[in-house]
């Protein structure tokens, strides 16, 4: 860790040492230096223009916003029931309770499914980006009898 940051410090150094050598005052009509791009430090990525959505499951609900802009959004979601729960997002405009189901699963083969966290265990939290354009969409727990049994959500993308 020690070693990376003084490899990030001695890199730092020489990328504004050869900026300031690389300026040109004169007045000759050179190019200036470009910039750098601002990176976050935490994670030296250039900052992500991803929205956040934090959704809780419990047994037997799905609880998070019922809203957001469109663009890439990144699913945080916490499992606070004792089963195991999935999150799958259907693009749809069918009402919550009126998607096809059949031996207790909700049918996602008729459907326009655009991404899933799996299956996922009591007490832990999973997190995925999905690119979600405007409209209307459900998420629902697809792990057999879930869904009937309350787990679908509304989520409007405007």
């Amino acid at each position: 860790m020690f070693l990376s940051r003084v490899a990030l410090s001695i890199v730092s150094f020489g990328l504004l040492a050869a900026a300031i050598g690389c300026s040109s005052d004169s007045g000759d009509g050179a190019d200036p230096v470009p910039t750098i791009p601002e990176v976050t430090p935490a994670t030296g990525e250039p900052p992500s223009d991803e929205i956040a959505l934090d959704f809780v499951l419990s047994d037997f609900a799905i609880d998070g916003p019922a809203s957001v802009d469109a663009g890439l959004l990144r699913f945080n979601v916490k499992n606070e029931g004792a089963a195991i729960h999935e999150l799958v997002i259907v693009r749809t405009d069918a009402e919550p309770d009126a998607l096809p189901v059949e031996s207790g699963i909700v049918v996602e083969s008729d459907l326009d499914v655009i991404g899933e966290i799996e299956e996922f265990p009591g007490g832990e939290s999973r997190s995925s980006s999905f690119q979600l354009d405007a409209g209307r969409y459900l998420l629902i727990c697809n792990i057999p009898g879930h869904y009937s049994l309350g787990m679908v959500a509304e989520l409007t993308v405007t």
